[in-house]
Order: structure tokens, then C-alpha cells, then sequence
């Protein structure tokens, strides 16, 4: 089933569902309601967003910055803060393995922090985005590695601390940093040599 309602618009809305609250994508015409299960109105698909908006594609991502800047802020899976912050993991990270522990540390939590970070006020998820990724996006636009992964080590500690998130698991030695950082841990395969 196909919708046209753009992220700024309750049709593109986790939360709005047909009729029946099925949880279905939303695509009758404009002058049909649809039921908000997350504020308990009905809405038409073309009123603006509200500080309650998911992402119909995003939600249930294991990875935090996704649900962060898709699932709730509504931003796009390509907008610039994520295509900076995924070049950044492919081109430096995964490419050195110093990173490792920061990496597997996200595959680690990652899940919780994004089950987490999906329940929050909109407000609270826009502070962290302000405080947080647009300054690292920054220093990595502006080469500075060390002090973006310094940056991004205090959001993760202090997301762990505000959720009470222990996370004390060692890197694994079938970890494969080459592929992580996406919220699942990777393990590295291995072949039988025999």
C-alpha cells in the first residue's frame, strides 16, 4: 500500500491508523480521519506533526541514532547528520580497529537505548540531537576524529546513565568491527579449515 504524506504530516505518522486501528499505512484520501492511538484523537493525514510523531519506517530500528533523528525527530534516513555519521563509521571506524571497543560498546546497547529513546518526549530527544550529533557531525565535517569520537563516547556514557544502562561486556574476540556499529553485534564467520 502506498501513502504520499511527507515526513512534516501525520499520514507519514507511526501513530495514525485507519479506521479499524489496524497498523496499516494510512492512504485514503484527504478528507478521511485517521485514529491517533498515541494521543487518542482522530487527525487527517495532512495535519502537521505533533511532538508525538514516529516515523511509520523507522520505528523498532536497534539502532539509537535511526530512531533518534528518523523515528522520532522525523528527520530523513539520509538527511546530512546521518549520511555524515554513517560515512564516518565506514570510512574511520570500521576501518581502524582502536575503534573496536567503541563500536561493539554500540552494537552492545544500541538496542536498549533506541527501545528506549522511541518512548521519549520529542523535546528531550531534540536536546540530545542539538547537544550532541549536530557537534559531532560538525567535527567530523571538520576532520577532528579524535574529539568526534571523544563527543560521541560522552552521549553514549551519558544516554547509559540517564537509563541506567550497565553495559560491562568485554570485546568479544568473534567481534568484526570491519561491520559494526549498526546497533547488532557482527561476528566475525569462520570458515572450517579441516
Amino acid at each position: 500500500m502506498s501513502y504520499k504524506y511527507s515526513a512534516n504530516q501525520c499520514g507519514s505518522c507511526y501513530w495514525l491508523k485507519d479506521k479499524d486501528d489496524d497498523n496499516v499505512l494510512f492512504d485514503g484520501p484527504d478528507y478521511i480521519k485517521g485514529h491517533c492511538i498515541e494521543m487518542g484523537c482522530f487527525y487527517y493525514p495532512d495535519d502537521g506533526i505533533c511532538n508525538s510523531y514516529r516515523s511509520r519506517d523507522y520505528v523498532g530500528s536497534s539502532c539509537y541514532i535511526t530512531t533518534m533523528v528518523c523515528s522520532v525527530l522525523g528527520f530523513a534516513d539520509n538527511c546530512e547528520v546521518m549520511n555524515t555519521l554513517r560515512g564516518f563509521r565506514k570510512e574511520v571506524l570500521q576501518k581502524d580497529e582502536k575503534y573496536a571497543p567503541v563500536l561493539f560498546e554500540y552494537d552492545s546497547v544500541g538496542p536498549v537505548i533506541a527501545k528506549k529513546l522511541a518512548e521519549e518526549d520529542k523535546d528531550i530527544v531534540s536536546g540530545i540531537y542539538t547537544s550532541f550529533l549536530e557537534p559531532i557531525a560538525n567535527l567530523i565535517k571538520a576532520k577532528n576524529t579524535e574529539q568526534a569520537v571523544e563527543k560521541y563516547e560522552l552521549m553514549t556514557n551519558s544516554l547509559k546513565e540517564y537509563y541506567a544502562i550497565d553495559c560491562t561486556e568485554d570485546i568479544s574476540k568473534e567481534y568484526d568491527y570491519t561491520v559494526g556499529g549498526h546497533g547488532v553485534k557482527k561476528l566475525t564467520r569462520f570458515r572450517n579449515t579441516i
